[in-house]
């Protein structure tokens, strides 16, 4: 547990939590409101959720989320509206969904969901409209919905849908057909069964 920082309001600097192979939850973050440069959350476990950053709204550059086995939800993200560089959330075994995220309309820069082996759905992502940089979804292999990607209007770089081995390809090619797209559309190996 990390107790003792409620007070904690701001951080100027980098929010790494890594390594930490007891760590199941991070409620003494609740007052945590602004960082000032990037979130980690990195080789956690035992972590099962983030509801200690449900205060945190504002995030002036990345947020990576990687490799934290037991992690089952993103809600406690919920309340980020703001977000000046990438979002990469990979190798997040236990997620089933990525349930956060609801008041994000743009990233600043790519984001990227790879590598989570229980993803079924994106829905936290339904309300952003404009990915800078490039967008990947791929190597998810239970993923079948895409439907939290739908108000995706432009992406800056390469969209890839790749080799999520349940996704409907077709499903993948018509979320890609309306976007405008600055570099390669990149949609293969995806496997599922089309209704």
């Amino acid at each position: 547990h990390i107790d003792g920082l409620a007070e904690l309001k701001s951080v100027d600097g980098f929010l790494s939590i890594a390594f930490n192979d007891e760590l199941v939850q991070i409620d003494g973050l609740v007052g945590l409101d602004f960082l000032g440069n990037s979130l980690v959350l990195d080789h956690n476990p035992s972590l099962t959720s983030v509801d200690g950053l449900a205060g945190l709204t504002y995030v002036r550059q990345d947020i990576y989320i990687e490799d934290n086995l037991a992690l089952a939800s993103l809600e406690g993200l919920s309340n980020v509206t703001e977000l000046g560089g990438e979002l990469t959330i990979s190798y997040n075994a236990a997620l089933p969904r990525i349930d956060g995220f609801a008041g994000l309309t743009t990233v600043g820069a790519s984001l990227s969901v790879e590598h989570n082996a229980s993803l079924v759905g994106l829905d936290g992502l339904s309300g952003i409209t404009t990915v800078p940089g490039y967008l990947t979804i791929a190597r998810n292999p239970v993923l079948t919905d895409l439907e939290g990607l739908g108000s995706v209007t432009t992406v800056g770089g390469a969209f890839a849908i790749e080799y999520n081995l349940e996704l409907c390809e077709l499903d993948a090619m018509a979320l890609a057909a309306p976007v405008t797209v600055g570099g390669a559309v990149i949609i293969r190996g995806n496997e599922g069964e089309c209704e």
